[in-house]
């Protein structure tokens, strides 16, 4: 029989998962270790929110002090079966434990990053209403009211000509 003499150098995984929703937006906070013995709490609260059918998912990553490859695969599956229900999940905050994973497409695909910027160099990654595509849009014109107060910002999708989104 072997056994791993270094397991009684690694400590349980600690992590723990909050939720709440509120104006169609859950937001998933997530404290501690996400490691493969523990995705399963990410995965029991991205299930939780969609039951209530936000528009948005946001996983806010601030406080992850460890994430392995298997958390991150969790992650994107996580993304597929919101997006399949019509919905977009975003990382916010992500930790440096977190960035260090994430090549440039998987952070375009989980939103880290974008949004982010000073005047016509912001980009967002929204769900664009001619191609039916989740792209980079940057902004385009704003409504206004009569007041003068921005109603409407509107984003332009970088794919196609025509495409708009309201952000």
């Amino acid at each position: 029989m072997t056994t791993d003499p270094t397991r009684h150098l690694r400590p349980p995984a600690d992590c723990s998962v909050a939720t709440g929703i509120r104006d169609a937006v859950a937001e998933i906070a997530v404290v501690g270790d996400l490691v493969v013995s523990t995705t399963g709490l990410l995965e029991a609260a991205v299930t939780h929110c969609l039951h209530e059918r936000p528009l948005r998912v946001r996983v806010d990553l601030h406080a992850v002090r460890f994430m392995d490859c298997a958390a991150l695969t969790t992650l994107l599956e996580c993304r597929a079966r919101t997006r399949a229900q019509g919905a977009l999940l975003t990382v916010i905050h992500p930790s440096p434990a977190v960035t260090r994973l994430l090549d440039p497409a998987t952070r375009l695909a989980l939103g880290v990053g974008v949004g982010v910027g000073v005047g016509q160099d912001r980009t967002r990654l929204l769900e664009c209403l001619a191609c039916a595509a989740l792209t980079e849009h940057v902004p385009g014109e704003t409504t206004v009211g009569p007041d003068g107060s921005v109603l409407v910002q509107w984003w332009r999708c970088t794919r196609c000509p025509e495409g708009n989104a309201a952000g």
